[in-house]
């Protein structure tokens, strides 16, 4: 018997650099729904939901720190279809070469059932501003998604209103039954993440972050590149059609960024300005 798959996204923007599209591409191809909360985008995102056929929860406003309430709503939405796994993909995101078919993802899927897994998690490929290096310094190497969420029948999120909280739910309401979580460590399985791969993304993340009351190293580190180091993605780790778009390999970008400069700038608006050449 096949599994029901849902698929899970919290969205602002990210149409006009294309990585929502990316995104709910990737999701498409191994799920029977997809369900968004669309956190207020002011891009055009609905023909984007229409094309895939997604289930959206719209917000009237953008309210970037109370994104687990956000998740709460959207996961009541998705116990709806009745899924045996739900599947996460940040909006700015895409899964990994091995989950390119639904086949192979059930595969996966599978087997974590049988070993009694209730979360499988994927590492976080940071592709800095390229899509064909990724940072290693600063422990932009070091973090790892819950992306795949197995139906116990009490899934469920405690919010609070704070930045970088645990962004999958709790499995049981018995805060002393544990959770099984595994490590998927194949590289082709890891997730790629694209909202580093510009240098327009890095600084609006970094404003967008300071804007919401980050301070200190937390902040700092995304536009401080004076010890940066890089290293090459692998073809072999991305799907094929998304392959198709990114073009060939490049040269690794040079460092540039450092926070003394970026917090002279007022805002993501003044940076833009700063970057247009005169003339």
């Amino acid at each position: 018997m096949s599994l029901r798959i849902v698929g899970f996204v919290q969205v602002h923007n990210n149409v006009q650099n294309g990585y929502l599209r990316r995104c709910l591409r990737s999701l498409s191809a191994i799920t029977d729904q997809i369900v968004v909360y669309d956190d207020a985008s002011t891009e055009d995102v609905w023909p984007l939901y229409e094309e895939f056929g997604c289930v959206v929860i719209p917000g009237r406003t953008n309210e970037f720190s109370k994104e687990l309430f956000h998740k709460q709503e959207l996961l009541i939405w998705a116990l709806r279809y009745r899924p045996d796994w739900i599947c996460w993909c940040d909006s700015d995101a895409a899964l990994g070469k091995i989950f390119e078919t639904r086949a192979g993802t059930e595969n996966i899927l599978s087997q974590a059932d049988r070993e009694g897994a209730h979360l499988i998690m994927l590492h976080n490929l940071n592709l800095w501003r390229s899509h064909w290096w990724y940072r290693t310094d600063e422990k932009f190497n070091d973090l790892w998604h819950g992306v795949a969420w197995k139906n116990t029948g009490e899934l469920h999120y405690k919010p609070v209103a704070k930045l970088h909280q645990q962004q999958f739910p709790y499995f049981f309401h018995d805060t002393q039954k544990p959770a099984i979580s595994v490590r998927f460590d194949k590289p082709e399985g890891q997730l790629l993440h694209f909202g580093f791969a510009r240098e327009e993304e890095v600084a609006r993340k970094y404003f967008t972050y300071r804007a919401a009351g980050q301070t200190g190293w937390a902040l700092d580190r995304l536009v401080d590149e004076r010890k940066l180091e890089l290293k090459p993605a692998s073809s072999s780790w991305y799907p094929s059609w998304l392959l198709e778009g990114i073009g060939e390999p490049e040269a690794a970008p040079l460092p540039q960024l450092t926070p003394e400069v970026m917090a002279q700038v007022e805002s993501f608006e003044a940076w833009k300005d700063l970057r247009v050449p005169a003339g």
